[in-house]
Order: structure tokens, then C-alpha cells, then sequence
């Protein structure tokens, strides 16, 4: 669980990293190339460990883990959104 909020975090971080650069640019096709780079890179990083967790694991794959992980997931999005949304209000070209 601690190593899949690291994770999550990293992936968080970069994505949000992506997000906010994308505030700063006025055209809106690179605005779209950079929120889909951010999500892509978000799901690959979050798909990729939980592969290789459930491979490593094998029939020994902590469920609760799992699950406490997608709710994290769920809060990190909550927290990335809501820190965008008050960006955004305060950048002119958003």
C-alpha cells in the first residue's frame, strides 16, 4: 500500500506537472496535447505497477491493497482537479 501511494504520488506529480504547464500556453490544440500526454502518462504509470504487482504476486495479491489504492487514486484526482480548477481561475489564458 505505502509503495502504491509513492505511485500514485509520482504519477500525480507528473501529470499535474503537464496540466499547469498546459494553463500557460494559448493554443488550444497544444492545451489538449498536454492533458492527454498527463492522463496517458498518469494511466500507464498506475496500469504498468499494477501488473507488475499482480505478476510478481501471483495468487498472493493483497486485495484490500487494491482497493485501498483505487481510492487513493480517486483522492489524488480529487486534490490534482480542484488545485487545476483554482489555477485556472486565476490564469488569464485558461
Amino acid at each position: 500500500m505505502i509503495l502504491g501511494n509513492i505511485i500514485l504520488f509520482a504519477a500525480t506529480a507528473i501529470s499535474f506537472y503537464f496540466y499547469s504547464k498546459s494553463l500557460q500556453n494559448n493554443n488550444a490544440h497544444a492545451f489538449s496535447r498536454m492533458i492527454t500526454l498527463g492522463m496517458f502518462i498518469k494511466l500507464l504509470l498506475c496500469l504498468g505497477a499494477s501488473f507488475i504487482y499482480i505478476m510478481l504476486a501471483g495468487k498472493e495479491v493483497n486485495l484490500g491493497g487494491v482497493i485501498g489504492c483505487m481510492i487513493l487514486y480517486m483522492i489524488y484526482t480529487f486534490i490534482e482537479v480542484s488545485a487545476l480548477m483554482k489555477l485556472s481561475k486565476r490564469n488569464k489564458n485558461a
